[in-house]
């Protein structure tokens, strides 16, 4: 994705707007990044710890997404630069274009989950 980015003249300080996180937000659930410098275990500790139910991630990443029994709670793994049924082309490119549904959400209620440094241990997710 970097290579990608730097090819379309993507450069230091440019800022980037991620749509899909909002796709999130809209559909009523919680965004957690995570980042791409994590190893497998980290991955894996985080995505149980909060009891992630999708991943998704770079192609070139897939070697580092947690088995099923590291992340019990995973149930959709959705690799992006694919081709096939779990691939983030085929969620967007499946969409019907219909507007969606409004989730109705509150001012209380999570957006997202952000894993602190862990200074004293392992990161925190809050």
């Amino acid at each position: 994705m970097a290579a990608g980015l730097r090819q379309l003249g993507v450069s230091a300080s440019d800022r980037i707007v991620v749509l899909a996180w909002f796709g999130a937000a809209r559909s009523g659930a919680v965004t957690v990044p995570l980042g791409i410098r994590q190893q497998r275990p980290e991955i894996a500790y985080a995505l149980k710890d909060c009891s992630a139910r999708v991943l998704i991630h770079e192609a070139e990443l897939a070697d580092r997404v947690p088995s099923p029994t590291e992340a019990p709670a995973l149930e959709r793994r959705i690799a992006v630069g694919l081709r096939g049924p779990d691939t983030f082309e085929a969620l967007v490119g499946g969409a019907s274009g219909d507007p969606p549904v409004p989730v109705p959400v509150g001012e209380e209620d999570t957006a997202a989950i952000l894993y602190t440094s862990g200074t004293t241990g392992r990161r925190k997710g809050g």
